[in-house]
């Protein structure tokens, strides 16, 4: 009897220390930054799909030639007139071979600190008779209301799935993640270009993709393809550095197109902190808020922002506003916008953590790229400037890999997506 007791208590005893250990090493990972693969996720797993709407050629070629998108920043006074210049129409219909099939799908992926989490985005399916072709990821670019921007939702009314309707309806199996922060995980602060749980957002899309396709009958080869524009530039980047380092075992990245990008966000922050006007206010504030809340360093607003910005970028950063909206809250010059003594320390000697923060995650150092990377960028560039294509291509283009710049001539931001996307597409098309 008494034998019994103490085995039953040392069976007791090793199932306790268990899951204490267990809850030890959720703990430990919760304030961890970068955390390695998490035993306890099962990354990538499909949670669920739904079935949102099927988009015609024709409406494809519609929505792509209306660019609704364009009306938001005319009213924040940017000239896009010359937009339709740097493409014809014969050349878009010729990239537009199918009708498009679009779901939203959900899967589980893990948060900045390795905890596991739901992720969304949408894919879309070109209605081919055949059923098969190759996986592209196409990464979105930055993005201020969760509904309707977010990919998941499938809207086409400003950004949403509009990017990713020219790839799908090309023939390639499209898929267009929320990134972390919206869609299914909108109670999360979005990590704004913060390579690694980008990088794990996009990877672990692509897995859970892939069972998707064999629920819907379709045959995918074993090729993956990405790009992305703007935000999507750099979340390309950092996508093709994660899988390449940590899911080779699973994809392989066959080609990588990253097309105006804030690669290195340490030389755009330190010319727009320099400047005497608050230009890009609505997107630098979101990084700041992003790596205090990623990188845990739990400062208050007051530290980084003037009153009543320090407030109030909280309700203009809670994903229901448009950015023009944000952009019209933003003040003229930089002064009134950051504290003095934020703009003294970052321009000076001050600043340690979170400089060291941003050094971390610029994307154009610290990897080798396996896979060939065509950087696009348009050669008029105001908003992430040439110069920062060009130090990723001076960063990435090491011997042994294939690194090529590309620009298009004359083209702004905005006014490249379409001539980059086609080019792309017909590079893609080789392999």
């Amino acid at each position: 009897m008494d034998s019994k007791m103490y085995l039953q208590r040392s069976v007791l005893t090793i199932i306790i220390s268990c899951m204490a250990a267990f809850f030890f090493i959720q703990t430990v990972s919760a304030v961890t930054i970068n955390h390695p693969y998490d035993r306890w996720a099962e990354r990538g797993r499909l949670i669920s799909y739904k079935y949102l709407k099927t988009l015609s050629k024709k409406r494809v070629i519609k929505e792509t030639m209306e660019m609704r998108w364009a009306q938001t920043y005319i009213d924040m006074g940017m000239d896009l007139s010359d937009r339709y210049d740097f493409f014809t129409k014969k050349e878009l219909k010729r990239a537009i071979n199918y009708h498009i099939d679009v779901y939203s799908l959900i899967y589980e992926t893990v948060d900045p600190h390795g905890n596991p989490t739901a992720a969304s985005g949408a894919v879309l399916v070109p209605r081919k008779h055949s059923k098969n072709g190759s996986l592209l990821s196409l990464q979105r670019g930055t993005i201020f209301p969760d509904e309707p921007d977010a990919p998941s939702y499938g809207s086409t009314e400003n950004w949403g799935i509009w990017r990713a309707l020219i790839p799908a309806s090309n023939g390639f199996f499209t898929i267009m993640p929320d990134f972390l922060g919206y869609g299914a995980s909108k109670h999360m602060v979005h990590p704004y270009t913060i390579w690694k749980p980008t990088g794990t957002a996009v990877a672990d899309m692509a897995l859970a993709a892939r069972k998707f396709a064999e629920k819907i009958g379709w045959t995918l080869d074993n090729k993956l393809f990405l790009m992305g524009l703007s935000e999507g530039g750099y979340a390309t980047m950092a996508a093709q550095r994660e899988i390449e380092a940590n899911y080779s075992d699973f994809l392989q990245v066959t080609a990588s197109a990253p097309a105006g990008g804030p690669y290195v966000f340490t030389k755009m922050l330190e010319d727009a902190l320099q400047g005497e006007y608050a230009f890009l206010g609505a997107i630098i504030s979101h990084l700041l808020m992003s790596y205090n809340d990623t990188y845990r360093l739990d400062r208050p607003m007051t530290d980084f922002f003037n009153p009543p910005y320090d407030e109030l970028l909280w309700e203009l950063h809670d994903k229901s506003h448009t950015e023009a909206y944000v952009n019209s809250q933003m003040p003229l010059y930089t002064v009134e916008l950051f504290s003095s003594t934020f703009l003294s320390d970052y321009n000076g000697s001050g600043e340690v953590e979170l400089k060291a923060a941003m050094v971390e995650n610029d994307i154009h150092w610290g990897w080798t790229p396996v896979a060939p990377v065509r950087i696009y960028s348009g050669t008029e560039e105001t908003i992430c400037p040439w110069e920062l294509s060009e130090m990723l291509y001076d960063g990435l283009n090491q011997p042994g890999t294939n690194v090529q710049l590309i620009g298009v001539e004359g083209a702004d931001h905005l006014q490249s997506i379409i001539p980059i996307t086609l080019l792309t597409l017909d590079w893609f098309n080789t392999f």
